[in-house]
């Protein structure tokens, strides 16, 4: 299974190369995306108007600095990226006002956008109240000691057999789900109170153009701002937005890779192991199948509401919908579970990590060190590069040029860590061909010396995805757990991840 996915198409290529080549250095965890303590309560210091970044005029995003008057700002969560995929970097063409860092807690909530609205406001009417603040931090100080909760129990089951431990995932889920059922209810009534009696965007369709659906650009407002959809509507239209403005990875039949499927919680985009017994097969063709009915249903419902000039039509056909859709969605979470069960013994167990080649501690310890000070030494480099090209696109011969000039500079600044750098690999490369020359079906020359440090590098830098995306793929495939645990596990999945902000744009009032 190839886990390197190339995620975010259609950005800048500054930003694809950026992501690759700092992961290529592969610390234990990227520093970026270490897992952070124990969840504590954010803070919320008094708003400030978040300017656009430095040298960029306001009237560059408005095309006419009259018009910032009238505007509101509003931000919208990033997209949740492919199991095992590379973390993104972040993309130096986004041109959009930066994102309050008070969202990164909240990156899988349902108000997110409307609580961004109160964070960048310039009206202080506008700001979150004392009453706010501290139910945000009530909800995130809940949320955070039932995500350890639910963890502590897996970690305690980790080496059970898969029968006993689903049974006994199955009794704590009874006992765990009714609070988070209330928890959930919490999320949603935060959204409600943070929309206030404001602008509530496209909520029930409202302001949805006249066709035979909705845009993705309307249908991301209604995730966030609509006040006539379900919750398990709510959740499915967010993946519609992530399927349509970022694609998937995915092919539409199956490769020799596997498939891949957007699965359970939403939004979660998995690769399925290639060649599925046929009644496995038949088991995700029943799963996609009826998924795709209900968004298609959900994207032609927003649509039509938007042709209906009464508020009040437009929440009765949605409400409507989402009584029609209720069983389904039942039936799709059943479908799921059975498939979870199917693929036990043809993936990994989710609670193990995957085993590393035998080496020394000590030699393990220098492969670790050099390849740190190689992940440094690419930072560095590109910080460099992205001082060269700003918030200009890199595609002009002129700006790559002076792309080049930047690394050879820095090439020649740097020439003595480089040549450390060589020296440790060529160290490490003797060593592990003493390693391959010890083992009975190695030659023991310089290629399996190669051989074998390609080998280690690549079974540690798939123990670092699993690590970085430990929490994901429980929550997509552990039997046992109720729906409520998968989504609170992913979005605790999601946040760690520590995923770029995406920029914010004027809205007109």
């Amino acid at each position: 299974m190839n886990i390197l996915v190339s995620f975010f198409r259609g950005r800048r290529k500054l930003a694809v190369w950026l992501g690759l080549v700092a992961f290529a250095g592969g610390l234990a965890v990227p520093a970026r995306a270490q897992p952070p303590p124990s969840p504590a309560a954010p803070r919320f210091p008094r708003p400030t108007y978040f300017a656009p970044r430095p040298g960029l005029p306001f009237y560059h995003l408005t095309g006419s600095p009259r018009l910032l008057g009238r505007l509101d700002l509003v931000f919208f969560p990033p997209s949740p990226p492919p199991l095992g995929s590379v973390p993104a970097a972040v993309d130096p063409g986004d041109l959009r006002f930066a994102a309050p860092a008070e969202l990164a807690p909240f990156v899988n909530e349902p108000f997110y956008a409307a609580l961004s609205a109160h964070l960048v406001s310039p009206d202080p009417h506008d700001w979150l109240t004392d009453r706010q603040k501290q139910q945000l931090e009530a909800y995130r100080a809940s949320k955070g000691a039932l995500q350890a909760e639910l963890l502590a129990r897996l970690y305690t089951l980790r080496d059970v057999e898969a029968a006993s431990r689903r049974q006994a995932l199955e009794k704590f889920a009874r006992e765990q789900t009714p609070r988070l059922v209330e928890l959930e209810n919490r999320a949603e009534q935060l959204r409600t109170d943070l929309i206030g009696d404001g602008n509530d965007g496209n909520a029930g369709g409202q302001g949805i153009s006249d066709g035979p659906g909705a845009s993705a650009e309307e249908m991301r407002a209604a995730v966030f701002y609509g006040s006539s959809l379900s919750p398990a509507q709510r959740r499915l239209l967010r993946e519609i937005v992530v399927e349509t403005e970022e694609g998937a990875p995915r092919e539409a039949s199956p490769g020799p890779d596997g498939r891949w499927l957007f699965f359970s919680p939403e939004t979660a985009l998995v690769q399925l192991p290639p060649a599925l017994p046929a009644e496995l097969a038949a088991k995700v063709d029943a799963y996609e199948n009826l998924k795709n009915t209900l968004k298609s249903e959900l994207r032609a419902a927003l649509g039509e509401s938007g042709r209906s000039y009464v508020i009040s039509s437009r929440a009765q056909q949605l409400a409507a919908l989402a009584e029609r859709q209720e069983p389904r969605f039942a039936t799709l979470e059943q479908l799921a579970e059975d498939i979870r069960g199917r693929l036990q013994g043809l993936i990994a167990d989710p609670l193990h990590a995957p085993r590393l080649p035998s080496l020394s501690p000590e030699l393990e310890e220098r492969i670790s060190a050099y390849r740190k000070a190689k992940l440094d030494l690419q930072k560095a480099l590109l910080a460099k590069v992205q001082e060269v090209t700003g918030r200009e696109a890199i595609d002009s011969a002129v700006m790559q040029d002076r792309v080049q000039q930047a690394i050879a500079a820095f090439t020649r600044e740097n020439s003595l860590r480089y040549a450390a750098l060589e020296k440790a690999k060529e160290e490490i490369r003797s060593d592990l061909a003493h390693v391959a020359a010890a083992h009975p079906n190695g030659p023991g020359n310089d290629q399996s010396a190669d051989r074998l440090l390609k080998n280690f590098t690549d079974s540690l830098q798939q123990h670092e995805l699993w690590r970085l995306y430990y929490e994901y793929r429980i929550a997509v495939f552990e039997p046992g757990l109720s729906p409520e645990q998968r989504r609170l596990l992913y979005a605790s999945a999601v946040e760690k991840l520590v995923l770029p902000l995406p920029g914010g744009a004027p809205q007109p009032r």
